[in-house]
């Protein structure tokens, strides 16, 4: 905008006149422009999902093994996350909710959860889906299931130097105890077959024996059973 002021007879309305003619351009009066502002530039959400498989090995049927799945954001925007899926048959996901929003550098974990009905061989993934270019992302998953193997543990001891009616068998999983009776009634016989063991832990057994009064002599010495898997 340019603005002429109307000429005056009078000296000091030209001196005014001088002086709007010096100052308005200077202030922008020809054409104002506004100077342009910087703008700050943000990085995309960059996704990370680990790890990209899970071996869960081979267990029984009808019992269950977990593992966990993080997902990162290592970008400089929000990344969401719109679904989390598998194809895989006795896997189920848990610990997670969609859509899920991940801040820049934060992440989430959930739990993939392999739990068959049926013998067989594992295959499939899980499928992590996002608003990022390079979705979805996925985690590879192996395993097998198959039949239980029905362990126990065959127990044998000296027969006590006195004559008792019985004897009583401890178990624990902890060395040295404490120890739980686990015959009942007690057993009348120097032996002992204990079938409520799980594949995979170690036990821990003890004998005393018990007189027609019911008192038990001390524990004998402690004796172990490793218990394969499965």
């Amino acid at each position: 905008m340019y603005m002429c002021a109307t000429r005056k007879k009078s000296i000091r309305a030209g001196i005014w006149i001088l002086l709007l003619s010096v100052i308005l351009p200077s202030l922008g009066c020809i054409g104002l422009t506004s100077a342009s502002r910087p703008g700050s530039s943000q990085s995309a959400a960059m996704i990370s999902v680990g790890p990209s498989s899970i071996g869960f090995g081979a267990i029984a049927l009808n019992s269950t093994v977990s593992q966990s799945v993080t997902i990162s954001n290592g970008g400089g925007s929000n990344l969401t996350v719109t679904s989390v899926s598998t194809t895989a048959s006795g896997v189920t996901l848990a610990g997670i909710s969609i859509p899920l929003v991940i801040a820049p550098g934060q992440q989430s974990t959930f739990s993939v959860i392999y739990s068959p009905q049926t013998a067989g061989t594992l295959s499939g993934n899980v499928s992590v889906s996002s608003d990022v270019s390079n979705s979805p992302s996925t985690v590879s998953l192996s395993g097998s299931a198959v039949h239980g193997v029905a362990h126990s543990v065959a127990l044998q001891w000296t027969p006590s130097t006195s004559t008792v009616p019985g004897y009583n068998v401890y178990r624990s999983e902890i060395s040295g105890g404490p120890f739980l009776k686990i015959d009942f009634p007690m057993v009348s016989a120097n032996s002992y077959s204990d079938t409520s063991v799980q594949g995979g832990l170690t036990y821990y057994y003890v004998v005393t024996s018990v007189t027609s009064t019911g008192a038990e002599s001390a524990y004998s010495a402690q004796t172990s059973a490793t218990i394969p898997t499965p």
